[in-house]
């Protein structure tokens, strides 16, 4: 008998070590998520995921913010190659299509496919946030490597090895991403 009560004490206190520690990694996940989708959608927050992450820093943010209203290039002066993709990645996560594509090059020679063409591209195709993330991990700690006078691609390490983010001068001087950029 005694030994029972001690097995059932024994198993009860396992039991509620068990709930104790489902409950933190539950209220974890939820504050992850929570935190996730307040960045995600906060106006000056960085975009984050609970795999990879990207963050604007507040120039790149005021940037993207000016550029959105309008899709002027003007917002994009003096920013440098790496704002630029991290900008078009960052459209990308958001949804914003019509500045995804804007980011890319205007050069005739590298547009591999028409605004109207771009628009036509199901939801479906364009990823998800983690697939997104996951493809450019690294990025943000990416080095230019200009090929060119008009073009260059920036270097960044991640799981799958060494990849290359294409990027091109547009017709105005300024830096603009590559049709399919990432190599």
């Amino acid at each position: 008998m005694r030994i029972n009560v001690l097995l059932l004490t024994f198993l009860g206190a396992i039991v509620l070590v068990g709930c104790a520690e489902d409950e933190v990694t539950s209220q974890k996940n939820v504050e992850d998520h929570d935190q996730t989708t307040s960045e995600v959608q906060g106006n000056n927050e960085p975009v984050e995921s609970e795999v990879r992450k990207l963050t604007l820093n507040t120039a790149e943010k005021e940037a993207y913010e000016n550029f959105a209203e309008d899709l002027n290039d003007e917002h994009l002066k003096g920013l440098e190659p790496l704002s630029i993709a991290k900008l078009h990645i960052y459209a990308s996560l958001e949804k914003n299509y019509d500045v995804h594509y804007a980011l890319y090059t205007d050069k005739e020679a590298y547009i591999a496919w028409s605004k109207e063409e771009d628009n036509a591209i199901p939801k479906s195709h364009r990823g998800t946030k983690e697939s997104i993330l996951e493809n450019v991990a690294g990025i943000q700690d990416g080095e230019f490597i200009q090929s060119d006078d008009e073009s260059g691609y920036i270097s960044f390490e991640n799981d799958g090895g060494t990849s290359g983010y294409q990027m091109v001068r547009d017709n105005k001087g300024s830096w603009k991403v590559a049709f399919m950029p990432i190599q």
